[in-house]
């Protein structure tokens, strides 16, 4: 009896190793994937390595670069104004130096005012991009889960664990690059105190 097992063993494999090579060639790791219910990708990734989420990227820090160097150029001037109001102080009366003081405490504190405004603008239309991203993107997502027969696409962060087959990044960020590039042409405006720029600083003895 097992000489007979052996045969039909034998038989079977010879059979299929007989079946042409190029059926088993069709069947790549994308048409097995594909065959899931389930997708995953990884969001963040999608943001970062696509080219819509590096030109938000890139436009943030712009903007970031902007406000720090107009920070340091603010902090600079006020510096050596308090520096000039200092050696003043011995030769001023006491109320009119007190004045003086007063003036530019006020002062600081309006332009602190103006640059944490600043800083906040620009998180915001960050936060305004990103979210512009997400709802420009889910019709692209939407598009690969449809393409692909899966019945869902979910976070892969979220799950305790997933076959890297599944996983479908590569496949978004290639879709979105393809329709979207780098986005709409329009993009969120700068902040308008980014725009107008902070008046100079002068010299309060100076007309």
């Amino acid at each position: 009896m097992w000489r007979h097992l052996l045969i039909a063993l034998l038989i079977g494999c010879s059979g299929f190793a007989a079946a042409p090579s190029g059926v088993a060639a069709q069947e790549t790791p994308d048409q097995k994937r594909l065959q899931t219910p389930v997708l995953t990708v990884r969001s963040e990734q999608v943001f970062l390595r696509s080219a819509y989420g590096q030109r938000i990227e890139s436009d943030y820090k712009s903007v970031l670069d902007v406000v720090a160097t107009e920070n340091r150029r603010i902090e600079a001037e006020l510096t050596a104004e308090e520096q000039d109001l200092t050696r003043k102080r011995d030769t001023m009366e006491h109320a009119e130096f007190s004045a003086l003081a007063q003036e530019f405490d006020t002062k600081v504190r309006e332009i602190r005012r103006e640059r944490d405004m600043a800083l906040a603008g620009a998180n915001q239309t960050y936060e305004a991009s990103r979210a512009q991203f997400w709802e420009d993107v889910r019709p692209v997502m939407v598009s690969v889960l449809a393409d692909s027969g899966a019945a869902v696409m979910v976070e892969r962060q979220s799950v305790i664990a997933s076959a890297d087959a599944i996983d479908v990044t590569d496949d978004v960020v290639a879709r979105i690059d393809e329709v979207l590039g780098e986005g709409p042409e329009l993009r969120p405006e700068m902040p308008s105190i980014l725009q107008e720029g902070t008046p100079e600083i002068t010299d309060p003895d100076k007309p």
